[in-house]
Order: structure tokens, then sequence, then C-alpha cells
């Protein structure tokens, strides 16, 4: 994420608005696909990586962890655990309400066996492709058309969404 210097920084109300409507922005996303449509306008794939394992290493550091664990899972820098640690420590409200409710989704959403299998068979470094292929490969044929019409919507096609869509194209295909 860019750092600010003196001459872009906002001060008071200013500030203080933008980020309302910023938190406001937030609260307002109704379902994980708005908020995947909403992270990936947002943010570059690093920043959106970076914000996903700051809150992982949250979860982490509340289950007990160690931070030679965190490191060693997450590949993150013993730093950037210590900070997560400190804003646990000091605050951390908002890490604590959200992480409660992870659980939550990964109880209906997430096959623990399937991923294991895949955790050992695949490189670390295309986990999140894979989870992306799979899902769309085993969505309901009118999932798939609103994968494709979201898809086809996206000024910027990188080399996943392509790849996402051909996997939408054969599957549709087959069925």
């Amino acid at each position: 994420m860019a750092k600010f210097t003196k001459k872009n920084r906002l001060h008071g109300k200013e500030r203080d608005k933008l980020l309302f409507a910023f938190c406001h922005a937030l609260s307002s996303v109704k379902s994980p696909k708005e908020a995947a449509l909403f992270v990936s306008d947002l943010l570059s794939e690093q920043e959106a990586e970076m914000l996903a394992k700051r809150l992982k290493i949250a979860e982490l550091l509340i289950q007990g962890k160690t931070f030679d664990k965190i490191k060693n899972q997450l590949k993150t820098s013993f730093g950037t655990i210590a900070r997560v640690s400190l804003w646990l420590q000091e605050s951390g409200e908002g890490f604590k309400k959200i992480v409660k409710r992870i659980p939550e989704y990964k109880e209906k959403q997430f096959d623990p066996e399937k991923w294991q299998q895949l955790k050992y068979k695949y490189p670390m470094y295309h986990w999140p492709q894979l989870l992306l292929e799979e899902i769309v490969v085993n969505a309901p044929i009118r999932r798939q058309e609103k994968l494709k019409a979201m898809l086809n919507k996206m000024s910027q096609k990188t080399t996943l969404y392509k790849r996402l869509n051909k996997i939408i194209a054969e599957t549709y295909k087959s069925k």
C-alpha cells in the first residue's frame, strides 16, 4: 500500500468524513460476491493478500499459535505478526469480532478434507487459483452463468480471470 507524505495527507474533518464514508461503504456489502467485487476494484492483488494475511494472523494469534508457526504457515515476517499482535493487545475489537465470524463461514462453505488433498498435491503459490477453479467447476449452472456475466463486465481481465472464464465455458458445454 502507498505511503503517505505530508503533502498528500488529509487532516481533521475532511479525513474523518472520508473514513466514515469508507466504513459505511464496507458495511453496505451484502454478500461474498459483492465483497469480492469491491475488494478487486479497491485493492491490488498484493494489497488484498496482505490484508487477508493480517486477518489470518489475528485469527491464529487468538487461537494461541506461536509467532514461528504463523511465520512458517503464512510466509510473513515477524514484524507483521508483532504488529498484528500489538493491535490485538491494544484494542483489536474489530479483529476479534470478525475472527469470531470466520468459523461460521468455514463450517458452511469449506470442506477441510478436500482442502488437505489440494494442499499436498499443489504448491502453495497456486492455492488461490485452485480454490477459485474448484468453486467455478462445482457451482450450479445458474451461479456459473452469473460468474460468467460478472467476468465479462470486468474491464481488466488478468490471466486468472481468463482461465476462470474458460473453465466456466467448458463446464457449461459439458452439462
